[in-house]
């Protein structure tokens, strides 16, 4: 699959788990196969609450054998990381200050 795109709203949003608050990925695959090109995960994250440290993850495309990744897929997240961490409790860790559309 190519060529798609999600738009995510995490406003006052509260996430409570064991393992993990947040996996985002601009492309998936849970075979190893490529996870398809141009795909983008736009995330908007303010006031939310996750439930601390806990196994979250980031990237811009994964497979299980982080193989043939395709191309052009992308996670953006809106703003810089030090305003998530301003805005948002509890997601460690955070997301790495390069997947931001917004340099510090």
């Amino acid at each position: 699959m190519s060529s798609n795109s999600v738009d995510m709203d995490l406003h006052r949003t509260r996430v409570v788990t064991t393992t993990a608050d947040l996996r985002l990925f601009g492309a998936l695959s849970f075979a190893n196969v490529s996870p398809g090109d141009e795909n983008t995960l736009h995330v908007v994250a303010s006031q939310a609450t996750g439930s601390g440290p806990r196994l979250n993850r980031y990237a811009h495309s994964s497979t299980p054998s982080m193989g043939n990744l395709g191309v052009g897929n992308r996670l953006e997240i809106v703003g810089n990381a030090n305003a998530f961490d301003q805005t948002n409790n509890g997601f460690v860790p955070s997301p790495p200050a390069e997947l931001f559309t917004a340099q510090q």
